[in-house]
């Protein structure tokens, strides 16, 4: 029997452009099914991968993980799904026997995988996935905004489930881009008091106020930690690190009042260095890590945006096809026109 075929963006080494190939579309197993790609957006971690700052399991390899789609087949003892349901899901694959899996948490599985890094992700004509993973998108929500529900996973577990955010506390965002812009909405949704976003670039800055920062800081210009003392009542109950550098977590700790906390869920390759022991044990400081989300978080974002609670269609900075993925992961590599995501469609004409 003939293979059916489908295109697909391959990276086939570090460092050069996507080729665009025709590749068979993949042969579900028992618990999979088949997306349709409706959209699928570029993420910062995308670039280290091209770049080789971080790697995949093995090339040439498929990248991306923040999908929307159709389901277009399913193994035949799926009965929860059918072809033509709409869905995003989680890039999350966890082996489901190690203690984590086991104890409702899967996300940090001690065997996991991920969609685009040790298997085939969504720059492509049709991608698989776990029907355990799926998130059923309402009508109502566009498949512009099922590709931002992933992305919009991470801030949300660190927030609400890691760092435990409550109504009337005060949060200090350091990092306003792609997860940042994500991490000052769902602060001002769960009723934050005030929210003060941190970053480098004014144009940035001039963004997280779209999405609900109260109050901004240019850490290019001043000294963040300092100024954040000025207009608090001696530090925030809450620091949220979206960039992953030394700096920015050992400021956002700095930042606290005392009895504050401070998530860390940018990823980066340097050692967190912090206050000095005596500062951080007497004032009671938490660290926090947080990574990626469960599928019911995902689910849970896709009834906020249905509400009508939670919009982060801003968000979508770009459209593009799939033909002209190269081009648009330069744009987003250089950061022309200040994007924060720019979403990829393999059904979009050049």
């Amino acid at each position: 029997m003939k293979k059916r075929m489908m295109k697909a963006a391959r990276l086939h080494k570090v460092g050069e452009p996507f080729r665009i190939e025709e590749v068979p579309v993949p042969h579900l197993d028992l618990g999979e099914v088949l997306v349709q790609v409706k959209f699928c957006g570029i993420c910062g971690s995308d670039l280290q991968r091209v770049a080789g700052i971080t790697s995949t399991a093995y090339l040439p390899i498929t990248l991306g993980h923040e999908i929307s789609g159709e389901v277009a087949a399913v193994s035949k003892e799926i009965k929860k799904w059918n072809v033509g349901d709409r869905v995003t899901f989680s890039g999350v694959l966890n082996c489901g026997f190690c203690n984590n899996c086991l104890n409702g948490k899967d996300y940090i599985c001690e065997n996991r995988k991920f969609i685009g890094i040790h298997a085939e992700g969504g720059f492509a004509q049709f991608v698989k996935a776990k029907a355990d993973k799926l998130v059923r998108l309402p009508p109502a929500v566009s498949f512009e905004e099922g590709a931002l529900i992933e992305p919009a996973g991470s801030p949300f577990h660190a927030l609400i489930r890691r760092a435990k955010l409550t109504p009337g506390e005060t949060v200090a965002v350091y990092g306003a881009g792609g997860i940042g812009v994500f991490a000052i909405c769902l602060a001002k949704l769960c009723g934050a008091a005030k929210v003060i976003a941190i970053d480098i670039k004014e144009e940035v800055l001039e963004r997280a106020k779209v999405f609900g920062a109260d109050r901004v800081i240019d850490a290019a210009r001043e000294d963040p930690v300092k100024r954040i003392r000025q207009i608090t009542s001696g530090g925030v109950d809450l620091a949220v690190e979206c960039v992953g550098a030394k700096e920015a977590v050992a400021n956002s700790v700095k930042s606290l009042r005392m009895g504050g906390r401070a998530v860390v869920l940018g990823l980066g390759p340097e050692e967190i260095k912090l206050v000095p022991s005596t500062t951080f044990v007497r004032s009671e400081f938490e660290l926090i890590g947080s990574y990626a989300y469960s599928t019911a978080e995902l689910g849970q974002i896709v009834n906020l945006i249905w509400q009508g609670r939670l919009d982060i269609s801003a968000a979508v900075s770009e459209k593009t096809s799939l033909d002209r993925i190269n081009e648009a992961f330069e744009r987003f590599r250089k950061k022309i026109g200040n994007p924060i995501r720019i979403l990829v469609s393999p059904e979009k004409k050049t």
